[in-house]
């Protein structure tokens, strides 16, 4: 497709490691939306949305893989700031190139999508991770996994990441596992789920 325009490919529905695997060298990139919330049944969707980002890493390399956050309300639930926050550290830790915000707005007969406006503190959290995204530019760009280990206990340690950012050096990224969530309702983002202990 060409330098300027990349090409890209992503699976919606049919997003699993075999379906990643088939088609992740079929073009310049591959794109993950895995929306483990809306799609999941694992109350540690954070955990299982990051399966996911493995296998779409695993089988772009050495292309580059991007990510789509969801925006469903299919469980009466939409993603909140701080989840927002983990899923784009466990991404960062597996070389994410880029997200694409990827949204259906209000589409007739299908109030189930909502949209990152719908939540102020979602869509504040977005605007903020962007910022920080073009900050740290230089040192994500180039960066590559080297590897990821829990430290203590699923539910009370951390998950560290370390990738090689070239000429930068090395990036170390300590994501908190101390937090507790649930896919129950949260009248898009105003009763919050999602709960953490710094």
């Amino acid at each position: 497709a060409g330098e300027q325009r990349p090409g890209y490919i992503y699976l919606c529905t049919a997003s699993s490691q075999e379906s990643y695997a088939c088609y992740g060298q079929a073009t310049d990139g591959l794109q993950v939306n895995p929306y483990r919330l809306a799609w999941g049944h694992d109350q540690h969707f954070v955990e299982d949305e990051e399966k996911y980002f493995r296998w779409g890493r695993e089988a772009a390399a050495p292309r580059p893989w991007f990510w789509i956050p969801e925006t469903f309300t299919l469980v009466k639930r939409i993603l909140e700031a701080g989840e927002f926050r983990l899923l784009w550290y466990a991404a960062i830790g597996n070389g994410l190139k880029g997200i694409r915000y990827y949204q259906y707005g209000e589409v007739p007969g299908a109030p189930q999508q909502k949209g990152y406006e719908k939540s102020p503190s979602l869509f504040a959290e977005v605007k903020k991770v962007n910022g920080e995204i073009k900050k740290l530019e230089p040192i994500l760009s180039p960066a590559l996994p080297i590897s990821s280990r829990l430290i203590g206990s699923r539910d009370k340690g951390i998950c560290q990441y370390t990738l090689w950012s070239g000429d930068e050096g090395v990036l170390v990224i300590a994501r908190n596992m101390d937090y507790t969530t649930d896919r129950k309702p949260n009248d898009l983002g105003q009763k919050p789920r999602f709960k953490f202990t710094p």
